[in-house]
């Protein structure tokens, strides 16, 4: 199988809210979404390169996923799709990442495999979730998640600068991690 990125754009429903609410529950609702990586390696004179079978997966976990009987608005529905979306978006800026690697030589498997973990450690899905919530106060400050809903929407729609593309001619989008830290004059909050 060649190299693919699973599950880049979804569209969020209640009914992928299966999970028991915890009682303790702070808020509406939860989200389970990670990134899963699946890969293989070649070696050729003892140089060692990532195969084309690279496989990145975007999962959400119905079972892990909940959200209170009151309070299910549209408003938060699309909260909770921003969640899917920073891990998607996480799980594609990786991929790429893992694609430029291609061809690259390593002297030990164990090499290969060390340059595969630091691409994946440098997107800290977990924090940027945590942050995004922190800012918007899980959907409660408007103009914050106005500002994060923009940010998202320019992760998935501005192509990178220098323009660089994809071996199908695919124009890549600006990463996340990169709108995150920018000014985003854009999409500041009122």
């Amino acid at each position: 199988m060649p190299s693919q990125l699973v599950g880049l754009r979804y569209a969020v429903t209640w009914s992928d809210f299966q999970g028991n609410v915890p009682a303790d529950a702070g808020h509406t609702a939860h989200i389970d979404t990670k990134m899963k990586l699946n890969y293989g390696w070649k070696s050729k004179g003892g140089s060692y390169s990532l195969a084309d079978n690279v496989v990145v997966t975007v999962l959400l976990s119905r079972q892990k996923s909940w959200a209170k009987a009151a309070g299910r608005t549209a408003a938060l529905l699309a909260h909770e799709q921003r969640h899917y979306d920073i891990t998607a978006l996480m799980a594609r800026d990786c991929f790429i990442e893992l694609m430029g690697m291609k061809g690259q030589g390593f002297p030990s498997q164990a090499a290969l495999e060390k340059a595969v973990a630091t691409v994946v450690a440098a997107y800290p899905i977990q924090t940027i979730q945590e942050r995004y919530d922190d800012e918007t106060n899980h959907s409660q400050i408007g103009a914050q998640q106005t500002r994060w809903d923009c940010m998202i929407q320019r992760a998935f729609t501005q192509a990178r600068t220098p323009a660089k593309t994809a071996p199908d001619g695919t124009v890549y989008k600006i990463p996340l991690l990169t709108v995150l830290a920018g000014s985003n004059a854009a999409c500041a909050a009122p």
